[in-house]
């Protein structure tokens, strides 16, 4: 006989993917977003990251993001923004 549990999961506005990736996170654990195209991998990224407060482990990765270019193009910006928080896509 199978062993089922249930967690609970605090809603967040209606998104399903933005409640349980913050969940997920809130539990210390990782979360893997799947989603059809490259845009909106970064538009799920800046969803999750603009809900959590910058993580210090992450702040130099955020910043070297910006030279690895001789110009930082709106997606390195995009990128390192989201880092600050601890989130990539």
């Amino acid at each position: 006989m199978a062993h089922e549990e249930r967690i609970r999961i605090k809603e967040e506005k209606d998104n399903p993917m933005l409640s349980i990736s913050l969940d997920t996170i809130s539990r210390g654990k990782q979360a893997l977003v799947f989603t059809g195209t490259k845009a909106s991998a970064e538009k799920c990224a800046e969803t999750i990251a603009a809900q959590l407060k910058e993580n210090p482990d992450t702040i130099e990765l955020s910043e070297k993001v910006l030279s690895f270019t001789s110009k930082a193009t709106k997606q390195c910006h995009r990128l390192s923004r989201c880092l600050k928080k601890g989130i990539a896509f």
